[in-house]
């Protein structure tokens, strides 16, 4: 390596180095360095400089030679003349650093709790200067927390740093009330604050139990949660069985009981008789990846749950059938499908799929082997999908790792992903699609912590984004009930947040 550009050098031994330990993938390395999936791609792509502890936890997950590493690292950084910024790549998922596995701060320290460690999100984006203590933060320890020259604790900038938003949050309110601007909708924590502890929550779903209805929502511990959807009160036990993070959740009614369906990292798919909390699995592990998300219809009066897996493969699952097979839909993708769902267009059932292939594909579930046609994409991996319609056409809002929410027509012959608002510094996770007062409102939750509502007809964001939560969305659910609406929010910091989004007519 004779390039002269140390960081050039650095990434061409990194890269070699992950390409000998068999390419794992981001997510893989995620668990093993507690990073977020998002921050190990980053520091794999080597663009820029990552911060020290960041690059040895990857480095050492690759079984690489951390000394040669370090040296590399030391004359890039050396080499690097733009002044110190705030941490690129946080070990936590968040943006408060996390020492290496052995002494994992619960961060008293800052008055924040500890994040889950996620797979699937990157909230590194607060620019908390990093500290002195702790040999493998994944920060820069040239940079302590100094403000004026002199050497402040976490708290202390977290002070400061509260501060200055609430001068600017004052700043900001007084033109809004002159303007007219609607207030920002408000929510409430779902189940109280004791409800969190399982991690991220990833999925959430909503429908009716015994004439209840009732919110379903998975978790990074894999546990899954049945809570009353007016009072927020837990529903018999919590259900156990997947192993790993549950990032698909569904309530379908098979033979006239609801039933619960959940798609886990661990690979499997499982029903759950939510009436006696009992749950099965439907294919025992065999899909050679984790189930990203899922989606459930009826379709000829028959349930039925249709998901994408990190095997490639967009399956469905007869709910109704003795033991469901997960026969494979068409041909498997040439890049893992990370979101799914499913509806009706013109009257056909149909599904749309998305993923680290960066299209949105359409699915005619009608043909005896469909196959997903390309209606278009994005610039990075595609992580949701919502349906709906809108002026009697049939939409979908796709959310990207490129920070984009799109919004497609479905009735057009090419449709088109029109912007929603402009483009974000931060991943969009999730999307939803609500009736309230009679129309049609889109909704779409980043990792920049924010959740934001969308007038379809202007596809501009209407007032300020959502108070309540603390951290980024990771999956939205709609339900109504006695005439409202309301949206249900999965938070990366563990908890479920309830929006009344007013009267549904």
């Amino acid at each position: 390596m004779t390039s002269g550009d140390p960081l050039a050098e650095l990434r061409l031994l990194l890269q070699e180095r992950y390409r000998i330990a068999g390419k794992p993938s981001y997510r893989e390395l995620a668990k093993q360095t507690g990073m977020s999936h998002t921050s190990a791609r980053t520091v794999i792509l080597c663009e820029r400089l990552p911060r020290w502890g960041a690059l040895e936890l990857i480095v050492e997950s690759l079984n690489g030679d951390t000394a040669e590493f370090h040296r590399l690292w030391l004359t890039a950084d050396a080499a690097t003349t733009t002044p110190p910024r705030g941490p690129d790549h946080e070990i936590s998922g968040m943006g408060v650093p996390a020492p290496a596995a052995g002494g994992r701060s619960d961060h008293t320290d800052t008055g924040i709790p500890a994040p889950p460690v996620g797979e699937r999100s990157s909230h590194g984006d607060m620019d908390i200067p990093a500290p002195v203590t702790g040999e493998r933060s994944g920060h820069d320890e040239r940079s302590p927390g100094r403000l004026g020259g002199i050497l402040r604790s976490r708290r202390a900038v977290l002070i400061s740093l509260s501060s200055v938003a609430v001068v600017a949050a004052a700043a900001v309110a007084a033109p809004r009330l002159l303007s007219g601007e609607p207030p920002p909708r408000t929510g409430v924590m779902f189940g109280g604050p004791l409800s969190g502890g399982n991690g991220a929550v990833w999925s959430v779903a909503h429908g009716v139990l015994g004439g209840r209805p009732v919110v379903l929502y998975g978790c990074q511990n894999g546990t899954v949660h049945l809570r009353d959807l007016v009072s927020g009160e837990r529903i018999g036990a919590v259900l156990t069985g997947h192993t790993r993070a549950v990032f698909a959740a569904k309530i379908a009614d098979v033979g006239g009981r609801a039933t619960g369906v959940t798609g886990s990292a661990d690979g499997t798919v499982r029903m759950w008789d939510l009436a006696s909390g009992q749950g099965r699995v439907l294919n025992a592990g065999k899909e050679s990846g984790g189930i990203n998300a899922l989606g459930v219809t009826t379709i000829a009066g028959r349930p039925w749950a249709f998901t994408a897996g990190d095997d490639l493969t967009i399956r469905r699952w007869d709910l109704a059938a003795s033991a469901p097979e997960g026969e494979v839909v068409g041909q498997p993708l040439a890049m893992s499908p990370k979101a799914i769902v499913v509806g009706e267009v013109a009257g056909k059932p149909t599904a749309l799929s998305g993923g680290d292939d960066r299209l949105v594909r359409r699915w005619d579930l009608t043909e005896p082997s469909p196959s997903g046609v390309p209606i278009g994409g994005h610039d990075g991996t595609i992580w949701n999908l919502a349906m709906g319609h809108a002026d009697r056409r049939p939409i979908v809002l796709s959310a990207a790792e490129d920070g984009t929410t799109r919004l497609w027509d479905l009735s057009e012959r090419q449709p088109i992903g029109h912007l929603l608002g402009e483009r974000l510094p931060n991943p969009v996770k999730c999307v939803a699609l609500a009736v309230a007062g009679g129309t049609t409102i889109g909704f779409s939750g980043a990792d920049d912590g924010t959740l934001r509502e969308w007038d379809l007809t202007t596809t501009k964001q209407v007032g300020p984004p959502a108070e309540g939560p603390t951290s980024g969305p990771e999956g939205f659910a709609v339900a109504t009930h006695q005439g409202r609406t309301y949206l249900f929010a999965g938070t990366w910091d563990g908890y479920v947040w309830r929006f009344d989004l007013g009267p549904t007519a």
